[in-house]
C-alpha cells in the first residue's frame, strides 16, 4: 500500500528523488481535472476530455489499513484502452492522502 501526495512543484523543478518512495509524472485524468487553486479534483472544463495530473509522490507504507469511507476508487490505466490487464493501480491508493473530490455524483 502507498500514501501519496499531489505535489505543487512541477516535474522540472524536482531535481532530486524523494528520500522515500518515488515521484510519478505523466498521469492524466479523463472527464475531470486537477484544480491547482483548490488543490483537488474538479469538474472538467468544456471540451476537455483529458487533463494532466501534477506530479504525485508515492510513499510505501507497511501494514497500512485501507480506509472504509470517504474514498472514490478509480483505476489508473497505462493505455487509453480501458480493458483487460491495462489497469496498473487504483487512484484509491494514489490519492489516499484524503484529497477531496469536488464533483457532483462522485
Amino acid at each position: 500500500m502507498y500514501l501519496s501526495k499531489v505535489m505543487r512543484e512541477s516535474a522540472t523543478s524536482l531535481h532530486q528523488s524523494p528520500g522515500d518512495g518515488c515521484y510519478i509524472r505523466g498521469l492524466y485524468v479523463e472527464g475531470a481535472r486537477w484544480d491547482m487553486a483548490e488543490f483537488q479534483l474538479a469538474e472538467s472544463r468544456p471540451k476537455e476530455l483529458y487533463t494532466d495530473m501534477p506530479v504525485v509522490w508515492l510513499r510505501p507504507v507497511a501494514d497500512r489499513r485501507p480506509p472504509t469511507s470517504g474514498i472514490y476508487e478509480c483505476p489508473v490505466y497505462k493505455t487509453l484502452t480501458r480493458a483487460g490487464q491495462s489497469a496498473i493501480h487504483s487512484m484509491h491508493d494514489l490519492l489516499y492522502d484524503k484529497s477531496t473530490i469536488n464533483r457532483s455524483g462522485a
